[in-house]
């Protein structure tokens, strides 16, 4: 679903799109290799400062397309 998501955001009928679409790593979880390494912060990035945030997650759109 997250990769169909990103391909509807890029040029994917062109070369470079084609290219970039191949390089994307979709992960659940953290992947083995970045399980033992400090996980980096960026603070200004932090969706804590935003007030009345309504989002949906990609599990709950995933759920209610189930549903249907």
């Amino acid at each position: 679903m997250l990769r169909r998501m990103i391909r509807g955001m890029l040029p994917h009928k062109q070369g470079k799109g084609k290219l970039a679409l191949k390089r994307i790593k979709c992960y659940k979880g953290i992947p083995e290799e970045f399980k033992n390494k400090k996980l980096e912060t960026i603070e200004k990035a932090n969706i804590a400062k935003i007030q009345n945030l309504r989002y949906l997650s990609i599990g709950q759109i995933c759920q209610s397309l189930k549903q249907r």
